[in-house]
C-alpha cells in the first residue's frame, strides 16, 4: 500500500509532462525580426525552437519517459505477483482436494478397526505420532501396530521412525 502514493504522483507527473511536451511540440515560439532603414519590417520566422524550449521540451520528454516506465513497471510486477499467487493458491487447493478424494475412497474399502484408526489419521490432517493414536483409538498398542502393519502393506499409510516414536501418515 505503500507504493499507491507513488503510483499516483507517477500518474500525475505523466499527465502533465505529456500536456507540457504536446504544447510546446505544438506551438513553437514565434521569432520577429525587425528591418529598419528606411521602411521598418516586422517579420514573423514560424517553427523555431528557442533554447528554453527545447530545454523544456527535453525535461518534459524525460518525465514522461520516467514516468511510463514507473507506472508500466508497477503494473506488470503487481498483476504478475498476484497472478503468481493465485495460481499457486489454485493448484495447492485441487492437490488438497484430490489427496482428500483418494482418503475418502480409501475409507471405503477399509475394516471397521482399520477404519476407526484411518479416520482418526485423517481427521489430524493425515499425519501423527503412533502413541496418540493408540490413545485417541483406546486400541491396545499391539491392535493398533498390526492394522497399521496390515495398511502400510497395501500402500494407504507410511511409517516413519522419528528417534523413539513413529510418525503415521497418509
Amino acid at each position: 500500500m505503500k507504493s499507491i502514493p507513488k503510483l499516483i504522483l507517477a500518474a500525475a507527473g505523466f499527465i502533465v509532462s505529456g500536456f507540457i511536451l504536446g504544447i510546446k511540440l505544438l506551438n513553437p515560439t514565434q521569432i520577429q525580426i525587425t528591418i529598419e532603414g528606411s521602411e521598418i519590417k516586422t517579420l514573423p520566422i514560424q517553427a523555431v525552437f528557442t533554447f528554453p524550449d527545447v530545454l523544456i521540451i527535453a525535461v518534459a520528454a524525460s518525465i514522461l519517459s520516467i514516468t511510463a516506465m514507473y507506472i508500466w513497471y508497477f503494473k506488470t510486477s503487481k498483476v504478475e505477483k498476484i497472478t503468481d499467487e493465485r495460481n499457486a493458491l489454485e493448484n495447492e487447493k485441487q492437490k488438497i482436494e484430490l489427496e482428500k478424494q483418494k482418503w475418502q475412497h480409501i475409507l471405503k474399502t477399509l475394516k471397521n478397526d482399520e477404519k476407526i484408526i484411518y479416520e482418526t489419521i485423517f481427521a489430524e490432517d493425515g499425519i501423527m505420532f503412533q502413541n496418540e493414536l493408540i490413545e485417541k483409538t483406546g486400541f491396545s498398542a499391539a491392535k493398533v501396530t498390526r492394522c497399521l502393519d496390515a495398511l502400510e502393506n497395501r500402500g494407504i499409510v507410511k511409517k516413519t521412525k522419528k528417534g523413539l516414536y513413529n510418525i503415521i501418515s497418509l
